[in-house]
């Protein structure tokens, strides 16, 4: 007649615990071990994120398509691709559009004295205000910023109120030059520059 099979020790004198004894049995990692693992793993997805955001950004100046827009494209039928050969037209004609003077103001604006367009690109002339992290918020101006569409997003590149008879294409700099040194303007820098002064002391 078998026997029935003996069961281990908890513990063996040569070996010590069963967790030693047996490498079917799972010794459990400490939390320092386990939060470190968690860690790395976290830096890699990040890693793997900021490659992925890098690898778009550099085929999208290529005009390189993302494999999600590709499958989407390979699943319409007919009548959707239709609408989207109307999409692309509309949209090929906003990036031949300059923005519009809303989307061109950014939270520092504090208003646009001047505009012109070239292309598909606007230019403005505007007081902005530093920034509100400050104790103190000062008025400053008049600066050149040119703004034009990539995608969805309107980027706005900072020009500055320096050497811009020589940094400005020839048609903006006539239009802009009366606002660089006009008594009105600077008028109006301290006008603004005293109702932020109001508004911090409470008037």
């Amino acid at each position: 007649m078998a026997q029935a099979p003996q069961s281990k020790p908890l513990t063996d004198p040569a070996s010590g615990p069963v967790s030693r004894i047996s490498k079917n049995w799972l010794v459990a990692p400490d939390s320092a071990t386990v939060q470190e693992r968690a860690q790395k793993r976290l830096e890699r997805i990040e890693q793997e994120r900021l490659d992925a955001a890098a690898e778009r950004r550099a085929g999208r100046l290529k005009g390189h398509l993302s494999k999600a827009l590709h499958e989407n494209l390979r699943n319409c039928n007919p009548l959707q691709l239709k609408t989207v050969r109307r999409l692309v037209a509309k949209y090929e004609k906003d990036h031949r559009t300059p923005p519009s003077l809303s989307d061109c103001r950014q939270k520092q604006t504090i208003e646009i004295l001047a505009h012109k367009d070239v292309y598909n690109k606007r230019y403005t002339l505007e007081l902005q205000r530093s920034s509100r992290n400050r104790d103190k918020v000062y008025v400053n101006g008049p600066y050149v910023v040119v703004h034009h569409r990539n995608g969805n997003i309107i980027q706005h590149e900072y020009i500055g109120n320096k050497k811009l008879s020589t940094r400005l294409p020839r048609t903006i700099w006539p239009v802009f030059r009366p606002f660089m040194t006009s008594p009105e303007i600077l008028a109006r820098i301290e006008k603004h520059n005293r109702a932020w002064d109001e508004r911090a002391n409470g008037g």
